[in-house]
């Protein structure tokens, strides 16, 4: 199965998330945009997995969790990946607490690392993805000016999940395997 390692995060968060979604769609002529159960951070891309390895990275991200405190990040701003003639990938970038964030994914892909999977080599960029294959109808800039991200929610980073992907009815459906929280602070 394919599968990530992932944080989740609450409804209100999702739906400030939504409302800054509209606001790009509003200003969008072309674009995929993810749906609300899609939105998480990638801690690490692990691509197919057999169950006998989801088995070994559970216990990985239970140890894991234990030795790291819970934390919060806040939505940023938009920020994207440019393709060639439209922007491949819209995205929110994060504020407040990076630096645990970083920690976090640098201790995850070490722990993967350990059970055979390649270190990602480019720097990490934590961000949710929004859309993708976008083209605006306004300048990015003017885009990045219009939305609001002072009145959005707080990201309380408190469990880290083994999220399996797959296609179901043309739908990329995400369905956590198994969780574990982080220590309260």
């Amino acid at each position: 199965m394919r599968s990530f390692i992932g944080i989740n995060f609450s409804k209100a968060v999702k739906e400030d998330i939504i409302t800054i979604q509209e606001q790009v769609r509003s200003n969008a002529s072309k674009g995929r945009f993810k749906h609300v159960d899609n939105f998480h951070i990638t801690l690490k891309f692990l691509g197919e997995i057999e169950q006998q390895q989801s088995e070994e990275i559970a216990k990985k991200l239970e140890v894991l969790a234990a030795q790291y405190s819970s934390f919060e990040l806040s939505l940023k701003e938009i920020g994207q990946f440019k393709g060639r003639d439209k922007i491949r990938t819209l995205y929110i970038g994060l504020g407040g607490n990076i630096e645990a964030l970083k920690r976090l994914n640098q201790a995850t892909e070490g722990a993967m690392e350990a059970l055979g999977f390649k270190k990602e080599t480019r720097p990490y960029t934590p961000h949710i993805t929004i859309s993708q294959d976008l083209t605006l109808n306004i300048p990015f800039e003017k885009l990045e000016k219009q939305i609001d991200m002072e009145s959005t929610g707080i990201i309380y980073v408190n469990k880290i999940e083994l999220i399996k992907s797959e296609q179901i009815k043309n739908k990329r459906i995400y369905t956590p395997i198994c969780g574990y929280e982080l220590n309260s602070q």
